[in-house]
């Protein structure tokens, strides 16, 4: 879903105040590489709501911080446990990611 900015310009700067407001945490979401690093669950929470409001990330880094953080498995698949919202958020990010296995 991208935002065409001459038709909404103001729901545009909402949404990328938004996503600079958080830069620091997504990067650190999308570059959590270290093995202990356990992101706030508003953080990925946060992280789940701008994938889904606007694709700011290529489908590619969307898809590998998921897997990252856990929500999906490396073929895609969301994770066992379905019912936590977390995972059926991840779902739905899925759902409107096209992205080559």
């Amino acid at each position: 879903m991208l935002i065409d900015k001459k038709k909404d310009e103001r729901g545009y700067k909402l949404i990328r105040s938004a996503y600079l407001h958080h830069q620091i945490k997504l990067d650190r979401v999308l570059n959590s590489k270290i093995k202990d690093y356990k992101p706030d669950i508003a953080e990925v929470d946060k992280f789940l709501q701008i994938s889904i409001d606007a694709t700011f990330y290529p489908a590619d880094k969307r898809v590998t911080a998921l897997i990252n953080l856990g929500l999906i498995d490396s073929d895609g698949n969301v994770a066992d446990n379905y019912q936590d919202p977390l995972r059926a958020a991840a779902s739905k990010v899925m759902s409107l990611t096209s992205f080559d296995y």
